[in-house]
């Protein structure tokens, strides 16, 4: 118990060199298709350092992201390739899932107004801190062209965040996003009153196209474990020996 009151403060008053260490892992369902990945983040106030676990298909473009300016830029890594590139945020429609485009990536437009809800709760303990439980329904209709045919969907999500809000918000962690300027505002307005860490985070959407099948798919993150960590600067550098890339994460694209 001690042990548990002792991290907990060093948590909420992080000094300048003192962080957070953490593992998590994430799951992503489609059709019967399942992939995982999973990782460890060391945090320290705007810095934050993720290694990626080892990739049995070696087609991840990155193992380790390195940011400390609070995300707004980060060093992509390939420790196999010995490469780094930066990722850059950029103005543009911004989507925080895939999910919650129409099957195909078609460039679409709100047809209507959404419908969305909030539900708010107690969540449990979850890696030893008590956290609060966020319930976000979101049901929209969607209308794109595609070389003259019309395509009318519609999107129904259903996000479930569970936050302890006796530790700090991440500088990786961000809100729900959909591309369209009208929802995102309402999702915004319900992140800002979201306090603290994300440890568990689950989206499942189901989209359907008219005259189509519904696709129902879900990601969600698991946090194991969290720690006090002590860092230095050296925590948040680029390894030595990395070759610059020509390549941007763009990540105004899904």
């Amino acid at each position: 118990m001690m042990k548990r009151i002792v991290l907990l403060l060093l948590a909420v008053a992080l000094p300048a060199q003192a962080g957070l260490s953490y593992h998590f892992t994430t799951k992503f369902r489609s059709n019967g298709y399942e992939s995982q990945s999973s990782g460890r983040v060391l945090v320290s106030n705007d810095s934050y350092r993720l290694e990626l676990e080892h990739d049995p298909t070696g087609q991840r473009e990155y193992d380790i992201a390195i940011s400390t300016d609070g995300d707004q830029t980060a060093s992509l890594i390939n420790v196999a390739k010995s490469t780094v590139w930066q990722r850059r945020r950029v103005e543009g429609r911004v989507v925080s899932s895939r999910l919650f485009l129409l099957p195909g990536g078609f460039e679409s437009k709100l047809d209507g107004e959404a419908v969305i809800s909030q539900a708010k709760e107690p969540g449990g303990v979850i890696a030893g801190f008590a956290t609060t439980k966020r319930t976000i329904s979101l049901t929209f209709h969607l209308f794109a062209d595609f070389d003259g045919t019309p395509f009318h969907g519609v999107v129904h999500a259903i996000a479930t965040i569970w936050t302890a809000p006796s530790l700090p918000r991440l500088p990786l962690q961000r809100g729900l996003s959909t591309g369209i300027a009208t929802i995102d505002a309402e999702l915004a307005a319900i992140a800002n009153d979201i306090r603290g860490m994300t440890l568990r985070h689950e989206l499942v959407v189901t989209r359907t196209v008219e005259g189509g099948p519904a696709i129902t798919e879900s990601v969600s993150t698991n946090v194991d474990w969290v720690v006090a960590a002590a860092t230095t600067r050296d925590s948040f550098a680029i390894p030595p020996g990395m070759r610059e890339r020509e390549y941007a994460v763009d990540i105004k694209q899904p």
